[in-house]
């Protein structure tokens, strides 16, 4: 088949010329040419002696970085770039891993290439100071925060949906009063614990009650095949579970299966 050299629908590949219309060229913008040269840097230095990226290198680029630019504050320091401001928090404190978006925007903030950061000739120890000014890339959406009415009645709300015991999660609980999940497990750290435990403990009891469901059907229908007279056998029994939508795959359902027919002979003997 005709393989064009350059894969483009759009352009004919004899003479290169558009097809159906002009294209606009667009010109590439100085913070999309940083990305490509740094992104092109570590994949050329990868085997590079010297070069190694280290989770441990670039915590401690981050904790040298925020003490020169924010004095430690690491909210305002991810104010100024547009991150949340819990991100650094959750690097160091949680053991959260940063994705390559986040690594690129501090980098490109702090005028800092990633080579530089992992690299034998620049370590995160020894940064030259005064650092370059952190540059702001993109506002984020400012977030009100709640009064102290506000906290209050979620605290109740939260405390009733409790004590009603549903078995809500903390993630279906903030949807329905219109707050963020971590919002709750910021604000009512011991409510949202109480909650997941709840949560996990009545999951757990619907699981065993269908469990339960099931395997009886499983015993029923041995007891039918038996009380008809006829042959009990895995696939025929199969074949009958499968329109109850259920398998012998389960465990749960071949351990049923098992003990029934082992019921079965020791009624007979």
């Amino acid at each position: 088949p005709f393989v064009p050299p350059y894969p483009d629908f759009g352009i004919c590949s004899h003479c290169r010329h558009p097809l159906g219309g002009t294209r606009v060229p667009q010109e590439i913008s100085g913070f999309q040419r940083w990305i490509a040269d740094a992104v092109g840097e570590m994949v050329e230095r990868q085997s590079a002696e010297g070069f190694s990226p280290s989770l441990a290198r670039f915590r401690q680029f981050i904790v040298d970085q925020v003490e020169a630019h924010t004095g430690g504050n690491r909210a305002a320091f991810c104010r100024a770039l547009g991150l949340n401001e819990f991100t650094i928090s959750g690097w160091l404190n949680k053991g959260e891993r940063t994705s390559i978006t986040q690594f690129l925007t501090i980098c490109y903030g702090t005028k800092t290439r990633p080579v530089e950061i992992f690299g034998d000739s620049q370590s995160p120890t020894s940064i030259s100071f005064p650092c370059s000014p952190v540059e702001k890339i993109r506002n984020r959406k400012a977030c009100p925060r709640l009064d102290l009415s506000r906290q209050t009645d979620l605290q109740q709300t939260v405390q009733n949906l409790l004590a009603i015991g549903d078995g809500q999660s903390v993630s279906a609980i903030a949807n329905e009063i219109g707050v963020g999940r971590t919002y709750l497990r910021y604000w009512f750290p011991d409510l949202c614990t109480s909650l997941s435990l709840q949560s996990r403990v009545i999951a757990q009891r619907k699981s065993e009650s269908r469990r339960r469901q099931q395997q009886y059907v499983v015993r029923k229908t041995i007891r039918k095949i038996a009380e008809s007279g006829g042959q009990i056998s895995y696939r025929r029994v199969a074949k009958l579970l499968k329109h109850e939508n259920l398998s012998l795959s389960e465990e749960h359902l071949r351990d049923a299966y098992r003990d029934e027919l082992d019921a079965i002979l020791r009624a007979k003997t």
